[in-house]
């Protein structure tokens, strides 16, 4: 599916604001001209009715010619409810998630995503647990699931994010008086899915304690790798 979500992000990203390492190699021939001319060519004017260039200030020619300007997105929703109603965010949580799979090597992506994913992680942190269902039947499940499936869990955690991750572990843990069944559980199984890699977490009888309306997701991305690791 790289291709066609390559193509989406197209329709995301204005041109000169997306960049692929090695397009030769990693895009198809069919597709590759298109790229090039939307986002690593610069259009001329013809020379019949080019203008002369006009002066430009010193100060202005110090900034480099490949600078280009970065889109304010503002900040990103502090809870759900506010996420769900901005499409600004929803459209840049698909097109990050998109662009880390489809190069994940891009670290300037990858930086963008990992504090992407922890305003999200603190969003679901704040919500009601009874709004949750609800919430994921609108774009943001859709958003979610491609964070998901972006891959990016198999990153190193940072400090922050590491201490996350630990937190969810003992929500989780019926030892620890977490588990299923208690307050908070499910906020804590969503944010395990974007920090435990597919097919590092299992949840024993998932049939029992997963509720239904995640139930399938989850089957799909993470119970169908080996697991490692019970939750």
């Amino acid at each position: 599916m790289a291709v066609q979500l390559l193509i989406v992000n197209f329709l995301y990203s204005p041109p000169g604001l997306l960049r692929i390492q090695n397009p030769e190699a990693n895009l198809p021939g069919w597709l590759l001209p298109d790229y090039q001319s939307l986002y690593e060519s610069v259009p001329s004017m013809p020379a019949a009715v080019a203008a002369p260039p006009a002066p430009v200030p010193a100060k202005a020619q110090q900034v480099p010619e490949t600078h280009l300007p970065q889109p304010d997105f503002g900040l990103f929703p502090t809870t759900l409810q506010e996420l769900v109603g901005n499409r600004i965010q929803l459209n840049r949580l698909l097109g990050l998630s998109n662009l880390y799979y489809i190069d994940p090597e891009d670290q300037e992506i990858l930086q963008e995503l990992r504090q992407v994913r922890l305003s999200l992680i603190e969003a679901i942190g704040r919500c009601p647990e009874s709004e949750l269902e609800q919430l994921w039947a609108t774009d943001l499940g859709d958003r979610y699931w491609a964070l998901v499936r972006s891959g990016i869990q198999k990153e190193s955690l940072t400090p922050e994010e590491e201490r996350r991750k630990q937190a969810v572990i003992q929500a989780l843990n019926p030892a620890a008086g977490g588990g299923f069944g208690r307050p908070g559980a499910v906020n804590a199984f969503l944010t395990a899915m974007v920090l435990f890699e597919p097919g590092t977490m299992q949840v024993d009888g998932a049939e029992q304690k997963i509720p239904g309306w995640l139930l399938p997701q989850y089957q799909q991305v993470f119970a169908e790798s080996l697991p490692a690791q019970s939750a």
